[in-house]
């Protein structure tokens, strides 16, 4: 099993901590102190060192200081070092976050842009990326918070995200093992088929909803079928309309016999043949005549159609260089920022190179040698102690300043390094800005097109302008003189008999009307037979629905029993990992259903609603007891309210206690 201990945490300048450290050594601790004596901040920076979070498991919490008037304190460095062990080898973690502020030019006034944060492994400064894929390597985020938090997976977690945990803890039971286990499951087996059972189950509830639906509209629309049916339709009428249709549509066909006869004559039907030829000849060569006026133009369509897709083409490349030559501005334009806000962080770690290189070490007080009571000269030996002790402190002062000052050149140079890195960078983007050859070059072919484009549409303007009508044509004129002289022709043929023609339609159309009249009559027949054959249908579809309502029912019982069993079996196997808690996967609804729920028990007792705080944090550490076995791997575990407990359950990890006492200030007692 992986062994996550803690050994030490230095705090600066987080939350209410100005400076503190907790030294551990990878033992129990009990940490006590009042209210808002920093418990919980202790937690909070241990994750915040590591994920960014607090023991709350947000990211959008207060972590900077704030002073008396609940303001935030800037300019400040805030850093938390964490020095764990794992497996017994000991890894120092540390993040440490600076605000950013910069002077625009013209102003004197700083603007704040944010935090930098400055990630470490044993020292060594790592990309944020690196950082965390090393934490990744030792535990997930997580499992990390599962383990350590005795309150995280029965409050923080989601339900549905708690209840996905505890099935990974158990070997997942197939559909048929959970069939085969109680004998009323086992025509499940034939109707799920391919599907699985929630599959199954969705689409039993959906056709149990469509089914109801319809079961709900069908006796409405019974009713609409009978109120559209004429109550006074009988046999006897149907047969005496069916008789006068037939006399009346034998008067009709002797009457247009007739009537023919009396419009036909030989040359009478030849002048209509004729003037037919003449028509059709004059819409032939009305259609040839517009063929041609637009193949005249249809050439220089074309042509006008690619110059202008190739304007367009050009138009686009033309504005494709212009916004490379914008994104370039804006790019040299941050560049330029960028190298300013540099040489303010050079200005900033200069001067603190030259405060550190002022510090000097006070020289040696000769009145240490003498008593400070009777101002006799201490003994040789206890002032060559003195002198000694002054030295290895002169020595160490020492030590550390050259220390500092080598740190500070290594940022310099850093920033140096950093610097002519973004000058070459400018000096390129500024070439690149100045040759504008190629957009020149892109703008005269644009402009180029366009002019042709534009020659092409007058050409095509002037050919419409100029262009004849073919009633105007020769032709045309001709055909339309032929065809006035034949309808002339005819018109007189049709003058001597038209008043007994006409006397001969209007009879046909009296007839034709009496006939429309009776076919209306027999329509309502041909209705109602359609709406008496649509009633059966519904009422026989009414009965097929509340069968297969009733198959649907019995398949969602069966499916809600298998579920009920699945749960049942599933419960007590993970029920069985635990010592303490006990979990409710499942609730009966009022429509005898299954509700998915995952609330922690004990004794019978909800976490949520009736459980003391003792028990809770009991509660947590099973949990966890549980989940170090699983994963096999253990972290420091942190009890926050610990002063509610009693006795706490057997733990095989760190804990660390955070109780409240009456201490003004926070008392660490690490338990051997």
């Amino acid at each position: 099993m992986k062994k996550i201990k803690l050994l030490n945490m230095k705090i600066r300048n987080f939350k209410g901590f100005k400076e503190f450290e907790l030294k551990v050594d990878g033992q129990n601790t009990n940490v006590t102190g009042d209210n808002a004596t920093g418990k919980t901040t202790l937690y909070d920076a241990f994750l915040w060192c590591l994920f960014n979070k607090d023991s709350k498991d947000s990211a959008k919490f207060a972590w900077k200081p704030l002073d008396k008037n609940n303001n935030e304190i800037h300019h400040l460095e805030t850093e938390v070092v964490l020095e764990l062990l794992i497996d017994n080898e000991e890894i120092e973690f540390s993040r440490m976050n600076k605000e950013k502020w910069t002077k625009k030019r013209g102003s004197n006034t700083e603007t704040f842009e944010g935090h930098d944060s400055t990630y470490r492994i044993d020292g060594i400064k790592q990309t944020q990326a690196k950082f965390k894929k090393r934490i990744e390597e030792i535990i997930d985020e997580e499992t990390f918070k599962q383990i350590t938090n005795v309150y995280y997976i029965a409050e923080t977690m989601a339900s549905k995200d708690r209840r996905k945990m505890l099935f990974n803890l158990v070997d997942e039971l197939t559909d048929l093992e959970v069939i085969e286990s109680k004998k009323e499951l086992s025509p499940l087996i034939s109707i799920l088929g391919k599907h699985s059972i929630e599959d199954k189950r969705q689409l039993v509830m959906e056709e149990r909803r469509n089914i109801n639906k319809d079961l709900d509209n069908i006796p409405n629309r019974i009713d609409e079928v009978d109120r559209s049916i004429n109550p006074d339709l009988t046999d006897e009428n149907k047969s005496t309309l069916e008789t006068k249709k037939v006399a009346l549509s034998q008067k009709i066909a002797a009457a247009e016999e007739e009537l023919a006869n009396q419009k036909n004559g030989t040359h009478l039907t030849n002048l209509r043949s004729d003037l037919q030829v003449k028509v059709a000849e004059s819409e032939e060569s009305k259609i040839n005549y517009q063929i041609k006026q637009k193949e005249k133009i249809s050439g220089l369509q074309t042509g006008k159609q690619q110059v202008y897709e190739q304007a367009m083409n050009a138009n686009e490349a033309v504005e494709n260089e212009e916004k490379a030559l914008r994104n370039l501005k804006e790019e040299l334009s941050s560049e330029e920022k960028y190298l300013q806000r540099i040489a303010a962080d050079k200005d900033v770690l200069r001067n603190k190179f030259f405060i550190v290189q002022s510090e000097s070490f006070p020289e040696f007080d000769e009145h240490k040698k003498t008593c400070s009571l009777c101002n006799q000269e201490l003994p040789v030996s206890e002032q060559s102690k003195i002198e000694q002790r002054y030295l290895e402190e002169k020595e160490a002062f020492n030590l550390d300043k050259a220390s500092r000052l080598e740190r500070i050149n290594e940022e310099g140079k850093e920033l140096a390094h950093e610097e002519d890195a973004h000058h070459e960078l400018i000096t390129e983007l500024k070439s690149k800005i100045a040759d504008t050859s190629k957009l020149e070059s892109l703008i005269k072919v644009r402009d180029d097109l366009k002019g042709q484009h534009e020659a092409i549409k007058e050409q095509i303007s002037s050919m419409e302008k100029n262009s004849v009508f073919f009633s105007e044509t020769t032709t045309a004129k001709k055909l339309a003189d032929e065809i006035s002289k034949i309808k002339q022709e005819i018109i007189s043929i049709q003058e001597n008999n038209e008043q007994v023609l006409q006397v001969q339609k209007e009879s046909i159309s009296q007839l034709k009307s009496e006939r429309n009249t009776v076919n209306e009559s027999l329509n309502d027949y041909v209705f109602a037979e359609k709406q008496e054959a649509r009633k059966a249908e519904l009422i026989q579809e009414e009965k097929l629905l509340a069968t297969r309502f009733g198959e649907l029912d019995q398949q969602l019982f069966l499916l809600d029993e298998f579920t009920r069993t699945k749960v049942n079996l599933l419960t007590s196997k993970i029920n069985a990992r635990f010592e303490f808690v006990n979990f409710k996967l499942f609730e009966e609804q009022i429509n005898g259903g299954l509700k998915e729920i995952c609330e922690v028990t004990v004794n019978g007792i909800p976490y949520s609603t009736g459980l003391n705080n003792a028990a809770r944090i009991n509660a947590g550490l099973d949990i966890i007891n549980t989940l170090t076995k699983v994963k096999e791997v253990s972290a420091p575990i942190f009890v926050d309210n610990a002063e509610s407990i009693n006795e706490l359950i057997k733990m095989n990890t760190q804990m660390i206690t955070l109780s409240v006492s009456k201490d003004k200030q926070l008392k660490v007692e690490v338990i051997k």
